[in-house]
Protein backbone atom coordinates (compact mmCIF):
# COMPACT_ATOMS: atom_id res chain seq x y z
CA UNK A 1 0.00 0.00 0.00
CA UNK A 2 0.57 3.59 -0.16
CA UNK A 3 2.69 5.42 2.70
CA UNK A 4 -0.46 6.89 4.95
CA UNK A 5 -0.22 10.18 4.39
CA UNK A 6 -1.63 13.45 6.88
CA UNK A 7 -3.94 14.52 3.67
CA UNK A 8 -6.19 17.40 4.07
CA UNK A 9 -9.36 16.42 2.16
CA UNK A 10 -11.20 18.24 0.02
CA UNK A 11 -14.20 18.76 0.15
CA UNK A 12 -15.51 15.81 -2.42
CA UNK A 13 -12.80 13.12 -4.94
CA UNK A 14 -14.31 11.54 -7.76
CA UNK A 15 -12.75 9.08 -9.84
CA UNK A 16 -14.79 7.33 -12.95
CA UNK A 17 -14.29 3.75 -14.13
CA UNK A 18 -15.00 2.61 -17.55
CA UNK A 19 -15.39 -1.16 -18.12
CA UNK A 20 -13.24 -2.01 -21.73
CA UNK A 21 -12.97 -5.78 -20.08
CA UNK A 22 -12.70 -5.50 -16.28
CA UNK A 23 -9.72 -5.72 -13.02
CA UNK A 24 -8.39 -7.10 -9.76
CA UNK A 25 -7.67 -5.42 -6.72
CA UNK A 26 -5.60 -1.90 -6.64
CA UNK A 27 -5.73 0.97 -5.01
CA UNK A 28 -4.58 4.22 -6.49
CA UNK A 29 -1.99 6.53 -5.93
CA UNK A 30 -0.99 9.60 -5.09
CA UNK A 31 1.08 12.01 -7.28
CA UNK A 32 4.47 12.37 -6.51
CA UNK A 33 5.70 14.96 -6.16
CA UNK A 34 2.94 17.20 -4.10
CA UNK A 35 4.08 20.73 -5.71
CA UNK A 36 3.57 19.15 -9.39
CA UNK A 37 0.23 18.57 -8.65
CA UNK A 38 -2.65 20.48 -10.69
CA UNK A 39 -5.79 21.47 -9.08
CA UNK A 40 -8.64 19.32 -11.55
CA UNK A 41 -11.41 21.28 -12.84
CA UNK A 42 -14.55 19.81 -10.80
CA UNK A 43 -12.63 21.91 -8.01
CA UNK A 44 -11.81 24.61 -9.38
CA UNK A 45 -13.00 28.06 -7.18
CA UNK A 46 -13.23 25.88 -4.48
CA UNK A 47 -11.26 26.32 -0.82
CA UNK A 48 -9.31 23.42 -1.88
CA UNK A 49 -7.87 25.37 -4.89
CA UNK A 50 -6.65 28.44 -2.77
CA UNK A 51 -5.11 26.14 -0.38
CA UNK A 52 -3.26 24.27 -3.17
CA UNK A 53 -1.94 27.25 -4.90
CA UNK A 54 -0.93 28.73 -1.61
CA UNK A 55 1.06 25.74 -1.07
CA UNK A 56 2.90 25.73 -3.96
CA UNK A 57 3.73 29.24 -3.71
CA UNK A 58 5.13 28.81 -0.38
CA UNK A 59 6.94 25.57 -1.52
CA UNK A 60 8.57 27.73 -4.53
CA UNK A 61 9.62 30.59 -2.90
CA UNK A 62 11.34 28.56 -0.07
CA UNK A 63 12.99 26.89 -2.59
CA UNK A 64 14.85 30.03 -4.01
CA UNK A 65 14.81 32.52 -0.89
CA UNK A 66 15.81 32.46 2.73
CA UNK A 67 12.51 31.80 4.46
CA UNK A 68 10.65 32.90 7.44
CA UNK A 69 7.28 31.63 8.39
CA UNK A 70 5.52 34.76 9.06
CA UNK A 71 2.56 33.06 10.67
CA UNK A 72 1.76 29.63 12.54
CA UNK A 73 -1.30 29.35 9.49
CA UNK A 74 2.00 29.59 6.88
CA UNK A 75 3.47 26.90 8.55
CA UNK A 76 0.44 24.44 8.81
CA UNK A 77 -0.07 24.97 5.54
CA UNK A 78 3.18 24.89 4.32
CA UNK A 79 3.02 21.15 5.89
CA UNK A 80 -0.30 20.50 4.69
CA UNK A 81 -0.46 17.12 1.72
CA UNK A 82 -3.14 18.16 -0.77
CA UNK A 83 -2.21 14.86 -3.18
CA UNK A 84 -5.04 13.32 -4.73
CA UNK A 85 -4.54 9.92 -6.89
CA UNK A 86 -3.59 9.86 -10.33
CA UNK A 87 -2.96 6.88 -11.50
CA UNK A 88 -2.82 3.07 -10.24
CA UNK A 89 -0.14 2.17 -7.69
CA UNK A 90 2.32 -0.70 -9.11
CA UNK A 91 3.24 -1.70 -5.53
CA UNK A 92 -0.49 -1.76 -4.33
CA UNK A 93 -2.21 -4.49 -6.23
CA UNK A 94 -2.55 -7.97 -6.25
CA UNK A 95 -0.10 -10.29 -8.19
CA UNK A 96 -3.01 -10.89 -10.79
CA UNK A 97 -3.14 -7.77 -12.39
CA UNK A 98 -1.03 -5.59 -14.91
CA UNK A 99 -1.01 -1.98 -14.68
CA UNK A 100 0.06 -0.39 -18.13
CA UNK A 101 2.32 2.58 -18.84
CA UNK A 102 -0.30 5.20 -18.43
CA UNK A 103 -0.69 4.18 -14.61
CA UNK A 104 -4.70 3.88 -15.79
CA UNK A 105 -5.31 0.38 -17.16
CA UNK A 106 -5.61 -2.60 -15.66
CA UNK A 107 -5.62 -6.15 -16.84
CA UNK A 108 -6.27 -8.92 -14.65
CA UNK A 109 -4.66 -12.61 -15.56
CA UNK A 110 -6.71 -14.60 -12.73
CA UNK A 111 -9.80 -16.56 -12.98
CA UNK A 112 -13.45 -15.87 -12.49
CA UNK A 113 -15.80 -13.06 -13.28
CA UNK A 114 -16.12 -10.63 -10.30
CA UNK A 115 -15.29 -6.41 -10.31
CA UNK A 116 -15.77 -3.80 -7.53
CA UNK A 117 -15.50 -0.42 -7.22
CA UNK A 118 -14.97 1.93 -4.16
CA UNK A 119 -12.14 2.70 -1.79
CA UNK A 120 -10.19 1.42 1.24
CA UNK A 121 -7.58 2.51 4.16
CA UNK A 122 -4.13 1.90 3.60
CA UNK A 123 -4.26 -1.46 5.37
CA UNK A 124 -6.92 -3.26 3.43
CA UNK A 125 -6.40 -6.77 2.14
CA UNK A 126 -5.65 -6.60 -1.39
CA UNK A 127 -6.50 -10.34 -1.94
CA UNK A 128 -10.54 -9.32 -1.62
CA UNK A 129 -12.44 -7.34 -3.60
CA UNK A 130 -13.60 -3.55 -2.00
CA UNK A 131 -16.05 -4.14 0.57
CA UNK A 132 -15.37 -7.61 1.43
CA UNK A 133 -12.59 -6.60 4.03
CA UNK A 134 -13.69 -4.54 7.04
CA UNK A 135 -11.05 -1.33 6.10
CA UNK A 136 -13.01 -1.27 2.18
CA UNK A 137 -16.13 0.32 0.86
CA UNK A 138 -17.61 -1.04 -2.71
CA UNK A 139 -20.38 -1.54 -5.12
CA UNK A 140 -19.70 -4.50 -6.89
CA UNK A 141 -20.44 -4.60 -10.63
CA UNK A 142 -22.17 -8.44 -11.08
CA UNK A 143 -25.20 -8.30 -8.38
CA UNK A 144 -25.35 -4.81 -7.92
CA UNK A 145 -24.78 -4.33 -4.03
CA UNK A 146 -22.82 -2.47 -2.29
CA UNK A 147 -20.72 -3.80 0.68
CA UNK A 148 -18.89 -2.04 4.03
CA UNK A 149 -16.47 -4.28 5.41
CA UNK A 150 -18.79 -7.34 5.03
CA UNK A 151 -19.04 -10.28 2.68
CA UNK A 152 -23.22 -9.58 3.09
CA UNK A 153 -24.03 -6.88 1.00
CA UNK A 154 -27.08 -4.33 0.53
CA UNK A 155 -29.11 -4.02 -2.63
CA UNK A 156 -27.70 -0.74 -3.77
CA UNK A 157 -28.27 -0.03 -7.55
CA UNK A 158 -28.20 -1.80 -11.28
CA UNK A 159 -25.54 -4.26 -12.60
CA UNK A 160 -22.53 -2.72 -14.73
CA UNK A 161 -20.31 -4.95 -17.29
CA UNK A 162 -18.03 -4.15 -20.17
CA UNK A 163 -18.99 -0.84 -21.80
CA UNK A 164 -20.24 0.88 -19.12
CA UNK A 165 -18.94 3.94 -17.28
CA UNK A 166 -19.21 4.15 -13.28
CA UNK A 167 -18.02 6.65 -10.80
CA UNK A 168 -17.82 7.11 -7.49
CA UNK A 169 -17.92 9.82 -5.34
CA UNK A 170 -16.48 10.61 -1.68
CA UNK A 171 -18.20 13.27 -0.19
CA UNK A 172 -15.64 14.74 3.01
CA UNK A 173 -17.90 17.66 3.53
CA UNK A 174 -20.74 15.55 4.58
CA UNK A 175 -19.25 11.99 5.26
CA UNK A 176 -20.79 10.13 2.35
CA UNK A 177 -20.24 8.21 -0.68
CA UNK A 178 -22.10 7.85 -4.11
CA UNK A 179 -22.01 6.30 -7.31
CA UNK A 180 -22.87 7.08 -10.45
CA UNK A 181 -23.19 4.91 -13.99
CA UNK A 182 -23.19 6.35 -17.19
CA UNK A 183 -23.48 10.08 -16.36
CA UNK A 184 -26.56 8.83 -13.51
CA UNK A 185 -26.41 9.50 -10.44
CA UNK A 186 -27.33 6.20 -8.07
CA UNK A 187 -27.82 7.76 -5.15
CA UNK A 188 -25.81 7.32 -1.31
CA UNK A 189 -23.98 4.08 -1.05
CA UNK A 190 -22.19 4.50 2.43
CA UNK A 191 -22.77 7.30 5.21
CA UNK A 192 -20.62 8.57 8.33
CA UNK A 193 -17.51 7.29 6.92
CA UNK A 194 -14.74 7.87 9.29
CA UNK A 195 -12.19 10.07 6.97
CA UNK A 196 -9.84 10.91 9.79
CA UNK A 197 -7.81 8.10 7.78
CA UNK A 198 -6.63 8.46 4.71
CA UNK A 199 -8.53 6.85 2.09
CA UNK A 200 -7.18 5.49 -1.58
CA UNK A 201 -9.27 4.68 -4.64
CA UNK A 202 -9.88 0.93 -5.03
CA UNK A 203 -10.79 -1.18 -7.80
CA UNK A 204 -10.91 -5.49 -7.42
CA UNK A 205 -10.94 -7.34 -10.17
CA UNK A 206 -11.83 -11.37 -10.51
CA UNK A 207 -12.72 -11.97 -14.34
CA UNK A 208 -9.72 -12.96 -16.33
CA UNK A 209 -8.40 -11.28 -19.55
CA UNK A 210 -10.98 -8.55 -18.43
CA UNK A 211 -9.10 -4.38 -18.41
CA UNK A 212 -10.74 -1.11 -17.00
CA UNK A 213 -9.55 2.36 -17.72
CA UNK A 214 -9.66 5.15 -15.08
CA UNK A 215 -9.97 8.81 -15.37
CA UNK A 216 -8.79 10.92 -11.84
CA UNK A 217 -9.80 13.80 -13.28
CA UNK A 218 -7.54 13.94 -16.58
CA UNK A 219 -10.46 14.08 -18.46
CA UNK A 220 -13.65 14.98 -18.43
CA UNK A 221 -16.26 13.11 -16.74
CA UNK A 222 -19.79 11.48 -17.95
CA UNK A 223 -21.25 12.75 -14.75
CA UNK A 224 -21.79 16.89 -14.32
CA UNK A 225 -19.77 16.56 -11.44
CA UNK A 226 -19.20 20.36 -11.30
CA UNK A 227 -23.00 20.86 -10.85
CA UNK A 228 -22.76 18.49 -8.01
CA UNK A 229 -20.64 20.91 -5.78
CA UNK A 230 -22.44 23.90 -7.15
CA UNK A 231 -25.88 22.17 -5.55
CA UNK A 232 -23.81 21.38 -2.27
CA UNK A 233 -22.06 24.70 -2.28
CA UNK A 234 -25.77 26.63 -2.07
CA UNK A 235 -26.75 23.73 0.60
CA UNK A 236 -24.03 24.49 2.64
CA UNK A 237 -24.48 28.47 1.86
CA UNK A 238 -27.97 28.32 2.79
CA UNK A 239 -27.49 26.49 6.26
CA UNK A 240 -24.65 29.55 6.73
CA UNK A 241 -27.77 31.91 6.57
CA UNK A 242 -30.45 30.20 8.60
CA UNK A 243 -28.32 31.07 11.67
CA UNK A 244 -30.17 33.98 12.55
CA UNK A 245 -31.20 35.67 15.71
CA UNK A 246 -33.33 33.76 17.72
CA UNK A 247 -35.65 36.54 18.84
CA UNK A 248 -36.66 40.36 18.73
CA UNK A 249 -34.08 41.52 21.17
CA UNK A 250 -30.85 39.49 19.37
CA UNK A 251 -32.17 40.86 16.10
CA UNK A 252 -32.48 44.74 17.10
CA UNK A 253 -28.55 44.01 19.08
CA UNK A 254 -27.26 42.80 15.52
CA UNK A 255 -28.63 45.15 13.45
CA UNK A 256 -26.94 48.26 15.95
CA UNK A 257 -23.95 46.01 15.70
CA UNK A 258 -24.08 45.64 12.04
CA UNK A 259 -25.11 49.37 11.87
CA UNK A 260 -21.55 50.28 13.95
CA UNK A 261 -19.71 48.04 11.72
CA UNK A 262 -20.32 49.71 8.41
CA UNK A 263 -19.94 53.01 9.61
CA UNK A 264 -16.49 52.38 11.04
CA UNK A 265 -15.71 51.25 7.88
CA UNK A 266 -17.40 54.29 5.60
CA UNK A 267 -15.83 56.76 8.24
CA UNK A 268 -11.86 54.85 7.64
CA UNK A 269 -12.06 54.98 3.97
CA UNK A 270 -13.77 58.77 3.64
CA UNK A 271 -17.14 58.01 2.35
CA UNK A 272 -18.03 61.28 3.48
CA UNK A 273 -21.54 62.01 2.23
CA UNK A 274 -22.18 58.47 2.70
CA UNK A 275 -21.50 58.15 6.13
CA UNK A 276 -23.48 61.55 6.66
CA UNK A 277 -26.27 59.93 4.91
CA UNK A 278 -26.47 56.83 6.78
CA UNK A 279 -26.17 58.11 10.10
CA UNK A 280 -29.13 60.27 8.78
CA UNK A 281 -31.19 56.76 7.93
CA UNK A 282 -30.30 54.89 10.90
CA UNK A 283 -32.04 56.56 13.98
CA UNK A 284 -29.97 54.77 16.54
CA UNK A 285 -26.94 55.89 15.73
CA UNK A 286 -26.66 59.21 17.24
CA UNK A 287 -27.02 57.25 20.84
CA UNK A 288 -24.31 54.96 19.40
CA UNK A 289 -22.14 57.69 18.90
CA UNK A 290 -22.24 58.64 22.50
CA UNK A 291 -21.29 55.34 23.75
CA UNK A 292 -18.41 54.71 21.46
CA UNK A 293 -15.31 57.10 21.11
CA UNK A 294 -13.94 55.21 17.78
CA UNK A 295 -17.68 56.04 16.00
CA UNK A 296 -16.52 60.28 16.81
CA UNK A 297 -17.15 61.34 12.88
CA UNK A 298 -15.18 64.33 11.84
CA UNK A 299 -16.51 65.58 8.28
CA UNK A 300 -12.94 68.23 8.33
CA UNK A 301 -11.17 65.19 9.01
CA UNK A 302 -12.84 63.03 6.49
CA UNK A 303 -12.34 65.72 3.72
CA UNK A 304 -8.49 65.75 4.31
CA UNK A 305 -8.17 62.04 4.44
CA UNK A 306 -10.32 62.01 1.10
CA UNK A 307 -7.84 64.96 -0.44
CA UNK A 308 -5.07 63.17 0.63
CA UNK A 309 -6.09 59.89 -0.98
CA UNK A 310 -7.78 61.35 -4.29
CA UNK A 311 -4.44 62.98 -5.17
CA UNK A 312 -2.13 59.54 -4.03
CA UNK A 313 -4.31 57.65 -5.93
CA UNK A 314 -3.84 60.10 -9.30
CA UNK A 315 -0.06 60.05 -8.85
CA UNK A 316 0.26 63.35 -7.31
CA UNK A 317 2.57 62.65 -4.76
CA UNK A 318 3.55 65.90 -3.86
CA UNK A 319 0.42 67.61 -3.74
CA UNK A 320 -0.02 64.82 -1.26
CA UNK A 321 2.75 65.92 1.01
CA UNK A 322 1.29 69.40 0.28
CA UNK A 323 -1.91 68.38 1.79
CA UNK A 324 -0.74 66.39 4.56
CA UNK A 325 1.65 69.04 5.58
CA UNK A 326 -1.29 71.81 5.78
CA UNK A 327 -3.66 69.53 8.17
CA UNK A 328 -1.27 67.45 9.69
CA UNK A 329 1.74 69.57 9.99
CA UNK A 330 3.89 66.96 12.34
CA UNK A 331 2.67 63.70 10.40
CA UNK A 332 5.78 63.29 8.52
CA UNK A 333 8.55 64.04 11.42
CA UNK A 334 7.02 62.93 14.77
CA UNK A 335 8.25 59.72 15.34
CA UNK A 336 9.21 56.11 13.29
CA UNK A 337 6.04 55.64 11.75
CA UNK A 338 5.81 58.85 10.18
CA UNK A 339 9.53 58.77 9.05
CA UNK A 340 8.59 55.48 7.30
CA UNK A 341 5.65 56.80 5.59
CA UNK A 342 7.37 60.08 4.26
CA UNK A 343 10.00 57.36 2.90
CA UNK A 344 6.91 55.64 1.13
CA UNK A 345 6.14 58.93 0.14
CA UNK A 346 9.55 59.93 -1.57
CA UNK A 347 9.52 56.44 -3.02
CA UNK A 348 6.12 56.82 -4.47
CA UNK A 349 7.43 60.18 -6.38
CA UNK A 350 10.46 58.74 -7.63
CA UNK A 351 8.14 55.95 -9.17
CA UNK A 352 5.90 58.08 -10.42
CA UNK A 353 8.90 60.20 -12.13
CA UNK A 354 10.67 57.16 -13.62
CA UNK A 355 6.63 56.21 -15.51
CA UNK A 356 6.40 59.70 -16.75
CA UNK A 357 9.87 59.61 -18.00
CA UNK A 358 9.25 56.25 -19.61
CA UNK A 359 5.52 57.06 -21.10
CA UNK A 360 7.31 60.02 -22.30
CA UNK A 361 9.94 58.06 -24.52
CA UNK A 362 7.40 55.65 -25.32
CA UNK A 363 4.91 58.67 -26.66
CA UNK A 364 8.57 59.91 -28.37
CA UNK A 365 9.25 56.45 -29.87
CA UNK A 366 5.50 56.31 -31.34
CA UNK A 367 5.49 59.38 -32.95
CA UNK A 368 9.17 58.71 -34.11
CA UNK A 369 7.97 55.57 -35.66
CA UNK A 370 4.86 57.47 -37.40
CA UNK A 371 7.48 59.58 -39.34
CA UNK A 372 9.52 56.64 -40.39
CA UNK A 373 7.11 55.33 -42.19
CA UNK A 374 6.56 58.68 -44.50
CA UNK A 375 10.53 59.41 -44.81
CA UNK A 376 12.00 58.17 -47.77
CA UNK A 377 15.24 56.22 -47.26
CA UNK A 378 17.41 59.44 -48.83
CA UNK A 379 16.80 60.68 -44.97
CA UNK A 380 18.08 57.66 -43.51
CA UNK A 381 20.96 59.24 -42.12
CA UNK A 382 19.55 61.98 -40.74
CA UNK A 383 16.97 59.84 -39.12
CA UNK A 384 19.21 57.35 -37.58
CA UNK A 385 20.81 60.62 -35.28
CA UNK A 386 17.40 61.90 -34.39
CA UNK A 387 15.52 58.14 -32.94
CA UNK A 388 19.31 57.22 -30.98
CA UNK A 389 19.02 60.23 -29.13
CA UNK A 390 14.65 59.99 -28.19
CA UNK A 391 14.04 56.24 -28.01
CA UNK A 392 16.35 55.30 -25.03
CA UNK A 393 15.45 54.75 -21.97
CA UNK A 394 17.07 54.81 -18.50
CA UNK A 395 20.63 53.15 -18.43
CA UNK A 396 21.13 50.75 -16.02
CA UNK A 397 22.85 53.02 -13.47
CA UNK A 398 22.60 52.42 -9.51
CA UNK A 399 20.77 54.95 -7.68
CA UNK A 400 22.63 53.66 -4.32
CA UNK A 401 25.89 55.35 -5.30
CA UNK A 402 25.77 59.23 -3.82
CA UNK A 403 29.07 60.58 -4.73
CA UNK A 404 27.34 62.65 -7.26
CA UNK A 405 24.47 63.64 -5.26
CA UNK A 406 26.61 65.39 -2.80
CA UNK A 407 28.87 67.12 -5.37
CA UNK A 408 26.03 68.16 -6.84
CA UNK A 409 24.00 70.24 -4.52
CA UNK A 410 20.75 69.63 -6.07
CA UNK A 411 17.94 69.48 -3.15
CA UNK A 412 14.74 67.58 -3.39
CA UNK A 413 12.98 70.33 -3.87
CA UNK A 414 14.26 70.96 -7.04
CA UNK A 415 13.75 67.62 -8.39
CA UNK A 416 10.24 68.13 -7.68
CA UNK A 417 10.13 70.58 -10.31
CA UNK A 418 11.41 68.31 -13.13
CA UNK A 419 8.64 68.45 -14.93
CA UNK A 420 8.64 70.91 -17.30
CA UNK A 421 12.34 69.57 -18.77
CA UNK A 422 10.68 66.36 -20.12
CA UNK A 423 11.54 67.72 -23.75
CA UNK A 424 15.49 67.57 -22.82
CA UNK A 425 15.45 63.43 -21.62
CA UNK A 426 18.86 63.66 -20.19
CA UNK A 427 18.49 66.11 -17.85
CA UNK A 428 15.24 64.86 -16.79
CA UNK A 429 16.84 61.41 -16.26
CA UNK A 430 20.00 62.78 -14.28
CA UNK A 431 17.92 64.26 -11.84
CA UNK A 432 15.11 61.49 -11.50
CA UNK A 433 18.95 59.89 -10.54
CA UNK A 434 19.67 62.91 -8.33
CA UNK A 435 16.50 62.51 -6.72
CA UNK A 436 17.15 58.73 -5.82
CA UNK A 437 20.30 59.10 -4.39
CA UNK A 438 18.91 61.65 -1.94
CA UNK A 439 16.29 59.00 -0.90
CA UNK A 440 18.79 56.89 -0.49
CA UNK A 441 20.99 59.07 1.57
CA UNK A 442 18.72 60.13 4.16
CA UNK A 443 17.17 56.95 4.84
CA UNK A 444 20.02 53.99 4.29
CA UNK A 445 20.62 54.00 7.80
CA UNK A 446 17.08 53.15 8.57
CA UNK A 447 17.11 49.37 9.82
CA UNK A 448 13.35 48.49 8.94
CA UNK A 449 13.05 45.65 6.77
CA UNK A 450 9.85 48.14 5.37
CA UNK A 451 12.52 50.51 4.25
CA UNK A 452 15.29 48.55 3.15
CA UNK A 453 12.57 46.65 0.63
CA UNK A 454 11.46 50.25 -0.31
CA UNK A 455 14.95 51.44 -1.24
CA UNK A 456 15.87 47.92 -2.84
CA UNK A 457 12.43 48.34 -5.14
CA UNK A 458 13.79 51.97 -6.55
CA UNK A 459 17.41 50.96 -7.19
CA UNK A 460 16.34 47.88 -9.39
CA UNK A 461 13.78 50.51 -11.68
CA UNK A 462 16.70 51.36 -13.68
CA UNK A 463 18.79 47.93 -13.17
CA UNK A 464 16.82 47.86 -16.74
CA UNK A 465 16.53 49.57 -20.35
CA UNK A 466 12.52 49.65 -19.62
CA UNK A 467 11.32 49.22 -16.37
CA UNK A 468 7.96 48.34 -17.82
CA UNK A 469 9.29 45.27 -19.59
CA UNK A 470 11.36 43.95 -17.04
CA UNK A 471 11.21 41.73 -13.69
CA UNK A 472 10.43 44.70 -11.62
CA UNK A 473 7.62 45.65 -13.90
CA UNK A 474 5.45 44.99 -10.35
CA UNK A 475 6.98 48.63 -9.27
CA UNK A 476 5.49 50.38 -11.86
CA UNK A 477 2.25 48.94 -11.45
CA UNK A 478 -0.71 52.13 -10.32
CA UNK A 479 -2.05 49.55 -7.92
CA UNK A 480 0.94 50.83 -5.86
CA UNK A 481 -0.85 54.35 -5.55
CA UNK A 482 -4.06 52.39 -3.20
CA UNK A 483 -1.66 50.71 -1.51
CA UNK A 484 0.14 53.80 -0.74
CA UNK A 485 -2.94 55.19 -0.12
CA UNK A 486 -4.07 53.11 2.56
CA UNK A 487 -0.90 53.44 4.45
CA UNK A 488 -1.35 56.87 4.44
CA UNK A 489 -4.54 56.69 6.01
CA UNK A 490 -3.70 54.40 8.06
CA UNK A 491 -0.87 56.51 9.29
CA UNK A 492 -3.27 59.72 9.78
CA UNK A 493 -5.75 57.42 11.78
CA UNK A 494 -2.90 56.09 14.01
CA UNK A 495 -1.75 59.82 14.68
CA UNK A 496 -5.07 60.77 15.77
CA UNK A 497 -5.99 57.52 18.02
CA UNK A 498 -8.67 55.87 15.64
CA UNK A 499 -8.36 52.44 14.75
CA UNK A 500 -6.11 51.97 11.17
CA UNK A 501 -8.26 49.62 10.50
CA UNK A 502 -12.27 49.53 10.66
CA UNK A 503 -13.51 46.91 12.60
CA UNK A 504 -15.70 45.20 9.29
CA UNK A 505 -12.01 44.26 7.86
CA UNK A 506 -11.03 42.70 11.03
CA UNK A 507 -14.52 40.40 11.48
CA UNK A 508 -13.71 39.58 7.55
CA UNK A 509 -10.22 38.69 8.09
CA UNK A 510 -11.22 37.22 11.48
CA UNK A 511 -13.85 34.91 9.56
CA UNK A 512 -11.64 34.07 6.33
CA UNK A 513 -9.00 32.97 8.71
CA UNK A 514 -11.44 30.96 10.91
CA UNK A 515 -12.18 29.10 7.77
CA UNK A 516 -9.10 28.40 6.63
CA UNK A 517 -8.16 26.49 10.03
CA UNK A 518 -11.26 24.57 9.97
CA UNK A 519 -9.91 23.46 5.90
CA UNK A 520 -6.55 22.66 7.32
CA UNK A 521 -8.15 20.27 10.33
CA UNK A 522 -10.00 18.70 7.57
CA UNK A 523 -13.27 20.12 7.64
CA UNK A 524 -14.94 19.10 4.40
CA UNK A 525 -17.64 22.19 3.99
CA UNK A 526 -15.02 24.70 4.95
CA UNK A 527 -12.84 23.03 1.85
CA UNK A 528 -15.84 22.81 -0.66
CA UNK A 529 -16.68 26.97 0.55
CA UNK A 530 -13.93 30.21 -0.90
CA UNK A 531 -16.10 32.89 1.32
CA UNK A 532 -14.69 35.38 -1.40
CA UNK A 533 -16.03 33.99 -4.39
CA UNK A 534 -19.15 31.68 -3.11
CA UNK A 535 -20.18 33.82 -0.28
CA UNK A 536 -19.70 37.48 -0.77
CA UNK A 537 -19.98 38.10 -4.21
CA UNK A 538 -22.71 35.47 -4.45
CA UNK A 539 -25.19 36.39 -1.28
Amino acid sequence: MNPTFNITSPELVYFQTTLIKARNNSSAQTQEPQRSFKCPNYLKLTHYESLLNEHQKISKYRDTKIWKYTSIVDQQTEELDLRLPTNWNPKDKSKNNDISSNGLDLLYVGEEGLIGIGFSYAESSLQKLPGWDNASWGYHGHNGCSFAGSEIGQNYGPCFTTGDVVGCGVDFANQLVFYTKNGQFLGIAFKEIDFNKPVYPAIGLLTPGEEIRANFGQESFVYDIEQYIRDKKRLVIREMLSNEAANDNNRVQVKENLDQLVLSYLVHHDYTKTASLFVKNAGNMPALFDNHRSFNISETNMDHRTSIRTALNRGQINEAIRLIEKAYPTLLERDDRGRSTKMMLECGEFIEMVRDYCDSMQENTSINNSKESSLSQSESTDQSAYYAETTCYPSPISIMDTTECKSNKITKSECHKITADKGNSAKYLEKIMKYGQLIHQEHKHDPSQKTRECLMEISCLLADHNPYDSPFSHIMSTARRDNLATEVNGAILASLKQPETPSLEYNYRQLVLSNKMLAIEGDGKAALIKLENDYFNTY
